[in-house]
């Protein structure tokens, strides 16, 4: 079996995209909470890699690029 990383990294993620885990805020106190093993694989299994996500939207959303004007 793979691990979350390799997952991850075969999906087309960079190797720095966070997956351990999230920063809460509760009264002021930040906490980091770890994501198990299994939820790591579930968020993998439900994401669209990158490299697709950008092509759909280039292709479907040109529209609303901006473009910048030389001065």
């Amino acid at each position: 079996m793979l691990t979350p990383r390799e997952l991850f990294n075969a999906q087309g993620f960079p190797p720095d995209y966070v997956i351990e885990g999230i920063w809460r805020e509760a009264d002021g106190d930040w906490t980091f909470e770890p994501f198990t093993k299994s939820v790591q694989v579930s968020c993998c299994g439900n994401s669209v890699c990158p490299d697709l996500a950008a092509a759909l939207a280039r292709a479907n959303c040109a529209h609303l690029a901006e473009q910048e004007v030389a001065a």
